[in-house]
């Protein structure tokens, strides 16, 4: 009888990575002609400028907001990921379909550095590929792969320096691997600064990373970014670091912050995985007691901001039930992990440091002036390992099941989400071309508000940004086109019995899910501080109500 060899770790090891390979880019491919949208065109004029001169990454001017200034003053991120897109436009140039291929590089990486670290936490090949492939389509990595925005890079860079941190021990030259992409992380976005805290966490809990080379990895990002922050000062005045905190964080009132930390745990429940997988594993418990309080407080704090958000706020019952399901899941499964927390403290379980990581980028992110879901990225990694320790641990050897129906719901959820973003964005690539050609005369300048893709579609047209403060920028018979949704520019009072409306045209679509609108209280991107756009959903359901609202006015 012939004796079956068996597959050395090498071979399973390629066969994983060809998965992962195979799964991210298949998953993507139906994206990849997504308009440029949010704050693509931004890092699109970032990548231009280094281009011409790499040495002064914010040397230009911009119209932001009505108000022509040096991109400095309102760019709130650090400069990398506007040299990475440069070398992408400079190997495939400034096209949709090839810089989305090229930017699933990193969502590759993304996949496979998840892998290699649950296998440091959970030393099961099956449940490790499980974990990367529900970060992979998670509604909110699933989102935001569709984007050449910074905050893909940045998870790439930050799990690959966890890896690295994890993997070193007693190595030193795995430490300053592990320094250097945090370097990385925190030049492409001030978050990968985060990594400081969780590395010292990591150092205090657990004896083994306790040498003294492991602040080797603490101390690289450090000193990398206190030359950045130097040059920064030299380039653009010591008022550049004042600016972006402001921009960035505005006036850090404890009430704000609260509710920024609620509107990050909403995001969670809603982005990370499917809402309801989060409940099964208080259901699991074994002591019934523990069970019924842990459901009973968490019904009672997500019936009360829910029920704000419906009194205060202008939710509707739909909108409140979606806010109750997001903030009920997620407090259950908070409240079960605490369960786990002593034993793991007891035990000197390095799973207690995936708690920290998910509590630190938490608090840093309820900081920020706006909530997003692309802020709470970061701490969907952590949340998926201790979601699978914990049902691992619940459901014994029953627990792929379970994991395998979270992969298809999270899938369908983040799929859905994916194509309502796509019919978001796409809307202004579309209506730039058509209201441009539809109102542009040979005697008559076409002029807009509002940013976004919106912005950067008109702009390859010739179309104007309006000018504030400009009153002498408009002659009799031109045209300004106004969008509802993308960072409204609120038209200058003067300019009221210059203009008359001409146009009101609505977006409208029966696809059923709504990702960025002020009626339907869904801010993906962003929640505005305008009065009209309140509210802490991620996304919400609507097929009436319109995607868009344009508005056409002629200068009389």
């Amino acid at each position: 009888m012939k004796k079956v060899q068996a597959e050395s770790p090498c071979h399973k090891d390629i066969k994983v990575l060809l998965i992962i390979f195979i799964f991210s880019v298949i998953i993507n491919l139906p994206f990849l002609s997504q308009s440029f949208h949010i704050d693509d065109p931004l890092n699109i004029y970032l990548a231009r400028q280094v281009i011409k001169s790499p040495a002064d990454p914010y040397g230009f001017q911009l119209v932001y907001n009505g108000v022509l200034q040096g991109f400095y003053k309102f760019y709130a991120n650090p400069p990398l990921n506007g040299y990475l897109l440069s070398l992408g436009m400079l190997l495939v140039g400034e096209h949709e379909v090839p810089l989305h291929l090229f930017y699933l590089i990193y969502t590759f990486f993304i996949g496979i550095f998840m892998y290699l670290i649950s296998q440091k936490f959970l030393n099961d090949p099956k449940a490790s590929v499980i974990s990367s492939v529900l970060l992979l389509i998670s509604p909110a990595v699933f989102v935001m792969n569709h984007s050449i925005m910074p905050d893909i890079p940045l998870l790439c860079f930050y799990l690959a320096s966890i890896y690295f941190f994890l993997e070193a021990k007693d190595r030193t030259y795995l430490y300053i691997a592990a320094g250097i992409f945090a370097a990385l992380a925190s030049l492409t976005r001030y978050t990968g600064l985060t990594l400081i805290p969780i590395f010292l966490v990591y150092s205090f809990l657990c004896p083994k990373y306790r040498g003294p080379m492991s602040l080797v990895s603490s101390i690289i990002p450090l000193i990398i970014f206190y030359f950045w922050y130097e040059s920064s000062i030299v380039l653009y005045t010591d008022h550049y670091w004042n600016q972006m905190y402001a921009f960035e964080t505005g006036q850090d009132k404890f009430v704000r912050i609260g509710m920024h930390l609620l509107a990050n745990v909403v995001y969670l429940g809603g982005s990370s995985i499917f809402p309801i997988c989060f409940f099964v594993p208080a259901l699991m418990l074994r002591n019934k007691d523990s069970k019924l309080r842990i459901i009973g407080r968490s019904a009672v704090i997500a019936l009360f901001f829910s029920s704000l958000l419906f009194m205060k706020f202008g939710h509707d019952l739909g909108q409140a039930g979606l806010v109750f399901v997001f903030i009920f899941s997620m407090m259950t499964f908070f409240s079960t992990v605490l369960i786990y927390i002593k034993d793991w403290f007891n035990s000197r379980s390095q799973n207690v440091v995936l708690f920290f990581w998910v509590l630190i980028l938490l608090v840093f992110n309820s900081f920020f002036l706006h909530t997003a879901v692309k802020y709470i990225m970061l701490t969907i990694p952590p949340l998926i390992l201790i979601f699978v320790i914990i049902v691992k641990d619940l459901l014994k050897e029953k627990y792929p099941s379970f994991l395998i129906l979270t992969i298809v719901l999270t899938g369908l959820l983040g799929a859905g989400i994916a194509i309502a973003d796509t019919k978001f964005s796409n809307i202004y690539r579309d209506y730039a071309k058509s209201l441009y050609s539809t109102y542009k005369k040979k005697d008559n300048q076409v002029f807009f508000s509002g940013h976004w893709g919106w912005e950067y579609y008109l702009k390859e047209l010739n179309a104007e940004p309006v000018v504030s403060l400009d009153l002498n920028q408009f002659k009799k018979g031109d045209i300004i086109l106004v969008p509802s949704i993308p960072w409204p520019q609120r038209l200058p009072l003067t300019y009221k019995n210059r203009l008359k409306l001409l146009n009101t045209i609505p977006v409208n679509s029966s696809f059923p899910i709504r990702i960025m609108n002020g009626i339907s209280k869904a801010f993906f991107y962003a929640n505005y501080n305008y009065p009209e756009f309140k509210g802490v959903l991620p996304y919400s359901f609507s097929s009436t109500t319109p995607l868009e609202l344009f508005y056409v006015l002629e200068v009389k």
